[in-house]
């Protein structure tokens, strides 16, 4: 399960910016992370800007190498993870769940979660496609244990 991404680099000793997806930036220094790849990373925290944690690597002391990682995910097994509260839940659980409407009839099956930037979209796979819809209290009802209640925005004619 991805919990955060290496946003580029900071500095020019080799340090990096680290996106944290956990609830805290620091609950990331709780876990042994790994990249896609199984390269584990030894995360040593140097500081915080803007919202993100400023790190490096033990073997890292220049600027390209920190370049090199821009983009990279870092995770965790979901076994590592703590269970989430009756009220809470995990992002990356919500795919694959149903989507269901208001009144019960089937909508489709969330295919993603992204975020690019303004908030959480859900990504549903229909029988008309794919589509996008924003992950708001307007829009999703209720989130069950294998699927989730939506409502769909009205949708306003175009101007001409």
């Amino acid at each position: 399960m991805v919990l955060g991404v290496i946003s580029g680099a900071h500095g020019i000793k080799g340090a990096f910016k680290l996106r944290a997806f956990t609830g805290s930036p620091e609950a990331l220094l709780d876990y042994d992370l790994h990249d896609a790849s199984g390269r584990a990373f030894k995360l040593k925290r140097i500081g915080e800007a803007k919202g993100q944690l400023i790190c490096t690597l033990p073997d890292m002391r220049y600027r390209d190498e920190a370049e090199k990682l821009k983009g990279t995910q870092l995770g965790v097994a979901r076994s590592a993870l703590p269970a989430p509260d009756p009220d809470e839940f995990y992002i990356e659980d919500l795919v694959g769940m149903s989507a269901m409407l208001e009144d019960g009839s089937p909508y489709g099956t969330i295919k993603a979660v992204h975020n690019f930037g303004a908030g959480d979209i859900l990504e549903i796979s229909t029988d008309h496609g794919d589509e996008m819809l924003s992950f708001d209290e307007q829009t999703v009802l209720e989130i069950g244990d294998v699927s989730i209640t939506i409502c769909l925005p009205e949708i306003l004619p175009a101007k001409n």
